[in-house]
């Protein structure tokens, strides 16, 4: 892969070479192998881009940042640096399709710090690998062990005098050697590791919504108190003490500590939790789902008719506000599934688009209802306004941060009403309003997360999940026979 890599990750970049680690990977046949690998150094790029004047204008605004402010002040105490130098790094991860039974998983890094425009869009691909052979998890700690090593000299502000694993360097690291225990001129450090929640368990062994204890890497939330979204919820309650034993649990569980997590000043609140994966493909699909299933019968006397009529109504509120992300049309089967709860099937940006148009349906389905499903129809119109006054928040030039909070307890605490309001009427195992982690998630994005790091715009992954789609697809066309992974010998 690596000429590839060059090819299209580096195109007419007079950039440092590639460095070569060997990778534990799973062989063509199934069974355990290594390879040497290219990637991309963070400090190296930095430096690079440094020496090209490309970080006049970076700055970590506290309004903006306050979170890496306040880091980029302890990491100058804590190493002897200048805050105002520090360079800003974040790493995104995830996978993304590649061919017809393939994808790559990737990881990337930019400089979120930088004003807009083309530096602040920029994404530099640190490594890659077809999904198939990822040998897991020894695949991800070796590619995260020397991420984790480029970003420690970065925080250091000295370049390293060995390779990553403390052997000397290769004959094909002669100009990495020359340049051996200089010192950089704007050191940095890693603000933000950002993508989704299930990039997050394979990278840094987050738990999984799933599991059986707790659920949440920032509090002791478990399945069966995420329903408790009040402000006297549990889980928000020894929030520090719940963070630290993130990393208790997987010492007694046998599971090593990612590398990247044992940097300086790296916490649980590094892992920034996106706002495209928790809410447009989460919980506002799942909301709008629930609400057209529930409007349906509002809205003609059978389901041909009444999503006829819901579409149409879409279709009115796309032109008269000039949406550009629409939906292509509207099936039964894009609300529901046979044998599922409703969800509204969509990219990111369609649901998005949607949300206002949730809202405005829920206050016309309000008026329209009978009169012994008002106290219903009330809470649905007022959830629906409350998720859309989220999505407006992130539109404000400065981050509404109390706003935001008030409106997530609000829209989550009704919609956990209206699960309830559903068991009650048809028992535990009715299908609709059904509350998912990803409501929990969502929570601890606006209440707490928005909070610390400011307006969710910040840290979200809508630029990175273009990226990585845009350098799957320029990769595609090679064949798996053509990579140029090579065996260790």
């Amino acid at each position: 892969m690596a000429r590839d890599l060059r090819r299209q990750a580096m195109r007419a970049v007079d950039y440092p070479p590639f460095y070569f680690a060997d990778v534990p990977i799973i062989d063509g046949e199934g069974g355990p192998s290594s390879a040497d690998m290219p990637f991309t150094l963070v400090h190296e790029i930095a430096c690079e881009l440094d020496s090209q004047g490309r970080f006049r204008q970076h700055c970590v605004d506290p309004a903006e940042h306050p979170a890496l402010a306040q880091q980029a002040q302890a990491v100058a105490r804590e190493f002897g640096h200048t805050a105002a130098d520090l360079l800003v790094v974040g790493i995104h991860g995830d996978g993304a399709p590649c061919g017809h039974s393939e994808s790559i998983e990737q990881l990337s890094f930019n400089f979120p710090c930088l004003p807009n425009g083309d530096d602040h869009v920029a994404r530099y691909l640190i490594w890659c690998v077809y999904k198939s052979f990822v040998a897991k998890p020894a695949t991800y700690a070796a590619a995260s062990a020397v991420i984790a090593w480029s970003v420690l000299h970065l925080i250091l502000g000295v370049w390293p005098s060995c390779r990553h694993d403390g052997s000397p360097w290769s004959p094909r690291d002669k100009w990495r050697n020359a340049m051996s225990g200089k010192a950089m001129r704007r050191p940095g450090f890693l603000g933000q590791i950002r993508g989704d929640w299930a990039f997050f368990k394979e990278l840094l062994s987050v738990p999984a919504w799933n599991s059986a204890t707790n659920m949440c890497w920032l509090c002791n939330c478990v399945r069966s108190t995420m329903a408790h979204t009040g402000a006297d919820a549990s889980w928000r309650l020894n929030r520090t003490a719940a963070q630290a034993s993130f990393f208790t649990r997987l010492r007694a569980q046998g599971i090593p500590i990612n590398p990247i997590m044992g940097l300086p000043f790296v916490t649980g609140m590094t892992i920034c939790i996106d706002f495209l994966h928790t809410f447009d493909q989460g919980v506002s699909a799942e909301f709008l789902g629930n609400l057209f299933w529930w409007a349906l019968p509002l809205l003609g006397v059978n389901r041909k008719n009444q999503v006829a009529e819901l579409w149409r109504q879409m279709l009115y509120f796309y032109e008269a506000n000039q949406v550009s992300s629409r939906l292509s049309g509207l099936a039964l089967a894009d609300i529901r599934r046979d044998s599922k709860g409703p969800r509204l099937r969509g990219k990111a940006s369609q649901i998005k688009a949607l949300v206002r148009f949730g809202s405005e349906l829920a206050a016309r389905c309000r008026a329209a209802c009978d009169p012994a499903e008002v106290a219903v129809a009330e809470t649905v119109q007022e959830c629906a306004a409350q998720l859309a006054a989220i999505y407006g928040f992130l539109l404000a030039p400065a981050w509404p941060a109390e706003e935001a909070r008030d409106a997530s307890v609000k829209f989550a605490t009704l919609y956990a009403a209206l699960r309830t309001h559903a068991e009650a009427v048809s028992g535990p195992a009715v299908k609709f309003w059904k509350v998912k982690p990803k409501l929990h998630l969502g929570q601890e994005l606006l209440e707490y997360m928005a909070v610390a790091n400011g307006s969710p715009r910040q840290f979200w992954a809508y630029r990175d999940e273009d990226w990585a789609q845009q350098t799957s697809t320029s990769m595609s066309s090679t064949a798996k026979s053509e990579q140029h992974i090579q065996p260790s010998m």
